[in-house]
């Protein structure tokens, strides 16, 4: 009998894998990139002063310059890395649940689709009430609204497609969302309160360790933004797998019940 892997460890290694893949990618395109674009001598001691309004000041200089090259490069960069996040992720899934891969293949092209949906409604809805020259307490309170509705919807489609990845199909699937939607939403709720504690919590080390570091020691500060990001992706990724284990024995309570349903039937008949 195979042992099943700790999802905790894989849902980890995932996320660091996906972050190196990304890292990869970024680096192989601005190395393309980097023999057609030209940083001037303003824009490079802007990027070296390390003052945040004269870099962004600096790359919105020379993307408007390079503006045709820099959209396709990073066109090429969201392409690759959707498609990874969606096949990995769903050769990780069918690993872990022994489901078929085009099923979860489709689940996280929807996933994606609605999460990229709700980050370009906000952007559009920021970018609507600030052209507007409303107050600072309507316009906050406009976009505060409209971020819980999206949080919400987005949430609710989140807790649907995870389910319908541990269920055998799509009928009993929707069936147990629906039955247990409820604790399902306060269980990720919970979850998801935990997870972004621990975050802060990793976020104040780091800046805590950030702070004593020496200014002069550009290797130790490294070393602090990877610590950093690393322990970010994995408080991420371990969160992420015990909500996955509570919906995957939801569904195998379901399942359970579901042929116990049936043995009883066949013998009454």
């Amino acid at each position: 009998m195979i042992a099943r892997p700790n999802s905790s460890l894989v849902e980890i290694a995932w996320r660091w894998f996906f972050l190196s893949f990304c890292v990869v990618v970024l680096l192989g395109v601005a190395m393309v990139v980097g023999d057609a674009v030209r940083v001037g001598t303003r824009e490079s001691a802007a990027f070296s002063s390390r003052n945040l309004p004269m870099v962004l000041m600096a790359a919105f200089s020379v993307f408007r310059r390079y503006q045709f090259v820099l959209e396709g490069s990073l066109w090429i960069v969201l392409a690759a890395v959707a498609v990874f996040w969606i096949l990995g992720g769903a050769l990780v899934q069918a690993w872990l649940t022994g489901r078929r891969l085009l099923p979860l293949a489709v689940l996280r092209t929807l996933a994606l689709a609605a999460g990229s949906a709700a980050v370009f409604s906000g952007l559009v809805v920021i970018l609507a009430v600030s052209t507007r020259k409303q107050g600072p307490g309507t316009s906050l309170g406009l976009v505060s609204l409209f971020s819980l509705v999206v949080y919400a919807c987005w949430r609710w489609t989140s807790l649907l497609i995870g389910v319908l990845t541990f269920a055998p199909d799509l009928r009993r699937g929707w069936a147990s969302f629906v039955a247990h939607g409820p604790s399902l939403a306060l269980a990720a709720a919970t979850n998801s309160t935990l997870k972004w504690l621990t975050m802060f919590a990793v976020c104040v080390t780091a800046a805590g360790a950030a702070l004593v570091v020496p200014r002069n020691a550009p290797w130790l500060v490294l070393g602090v933004f990877i610590f950093w990001l690393l322990a970010m992706l994995s408080v991420s990724g371990f969160f992420a797998a015990r909500l996955k284990d509570q919906m995957a024995s939801l569904s195998t309570s379901i399942e359970s019940h579901a042929v116990q349903l049936e043995t009883r039937g066949s013998q009454l008949v």
